[in-house]
């Protein structure tokens, strides 16, 4: 074929391709997703906040033995009230009184011996003044003698030691109290030191709640007071003691105990409540549902509706308080219109079709 064909055949070809690509249909835009929306309106970021927590004491002890061996007897169940100086449990003693009474012997044998120390030294004294001896060889009777009386004052050390480590063998309370946990049971092996039980000290007592990471600093500057389901509407002053350091490693969340400031013989350890928090107010904010925040790296954030191109956007929010079921955040105009649910599928710049408009805000 001749050169010219070829060149006729492909521009062909190459027109065909072009009208083809042409013709070709343009991407089409992204469908708008449905976005249920409501309105913010502005509201006092004055407000309340509650916690279920649990009364307990404000000293709690957790004895252990203070010599290792297997528990023989156990005296006392959860629930149960103890006495200072009431035996809890004890150790099996077989051991430690053969201790004992190779340490009695050891004593002996070192009182013995020094007894005829003392009698070697005081028969090298009457043959010294009568220079029957060299002052060296009444030197070396005079250690003898001093050894021999050390060797006693070790052996009676050793035998206190065995005594005290019989008598550990019994673990007495420390204080008046309420058992609450024990560890051990009979025929448990047990170290040294090692906690068996948890007794709740009598004395002052403590509110208990857990308080999430977003919180912590409300617990600290807010007025607290405490009301027990077991006495009805009586509430109770409270004051935050004491604030966790460090998170819960499963609920993430900070133990706080509050002192209950009264002395009141009707609150019992183990009683339950709710412990409500007065948030101070700073100034006015929007009240939104808990659903409608989504995380942002520096905090919180929502979705906001931009009318005029009718997509979304992400705002960063502050939460400031909460207020019945709603969170109080600042960073929302009035009027804006924000998303209220299925916030987790929603992309930025995604275009919207807006659900419905209600309002939120007291």
């Amino acid at each position: 074929m001749k050169q010219g064909g070829w060149i006729r055949r492909y521009g062909c070809l190459s027109a065909v391709l072009v009208v083809l690509v042409g013709c070709s249909p343009e991407p089409e835009a992204p469908l708008a997703r449905p976005v249920k929306l409501a309105y913010a309106d502005l509201t006092g970021t004055a407000g309340l906040v509650q916690y279920v927590g649990t009364v307990w004491a404000k000293s709690e002890s957790t004895p252990g033995f203070r010599v290792a061996g297997k528990v023989r007897q156990r005296l006392v169940d959860p629930g149960a009230r103890v006495d200072k100086g009431q035996v809890l449990m004890r150790l099996d003693q077989a051991d430690l009184v053969l201790a004992l009474n190779s340490a009695r012997a050891n004593r002996d044998r070192a009182e013995a011996e020094w007894r005829l120390a003392e009698v070697e030294l005081e028969r090298f004294r009457d043959l010294r003044d009568k220079r029957f001896v060299s002052e060296t060889e009444f030197d070396r009777a005079l250690l003898a003698e001093r050894r021999a009386h050390a060797l006693i004052e070790q052996a009676d050390s050793e035998l206190s030691l065995a005594r005290n480590r019989l008598a550990y063998t019994e673990l007495v309370a420390t204080g008046d109290g309420t058992v609450t946990e024990v560890f051990v049971d009979v025929g448990d092996v047990v170290e040294a030191g090692a906690p068996v039980a948890r007794i709740a000290l009598d004395g002052a007592r403590d509110f208990v709640v857990d308080v999430p990471e977003s919180q912590r600093n409300w617990v600290s500057a807010s007025p607290a007071s405490i009301t027990l389901w077991a006495l009805g509407e009586r509430r109770f002053n409270a004051s935050l003691r004491e604030l966790g350091a460090a998170a819960d490693p499963v609920t993430r969340t900070y133990r706080a105990r509050f002192s209950i400031e009264a002395d009141d013989a009707d609150i019992e350890i183990g009683q339950t409540g709710v412990l409500r928090l007065t948030l101070p107010e700073r100034g006015m904010a929007v009240a939104v549902p808990s659903a409608a925040l989504i995380p942002r790296d520096e905090g919180h954030g929502v979705w906001v509706y931009d009318p005029e191109e009718g997509v979304m956007r992400s705002r960063g929010v502050e939460i400031v308080g909460v207020l019945n079921n709603d969170v109080l955040v600042t960073g929302l105009a009035p009027g804006e219109q924000y998303a209220v649910a299925g916030v987790h599928v929603i992309s930025e710049g995604q275009p919207a079709r807006p659900m419905a408009l209600t309002s939120t805000g007291q």
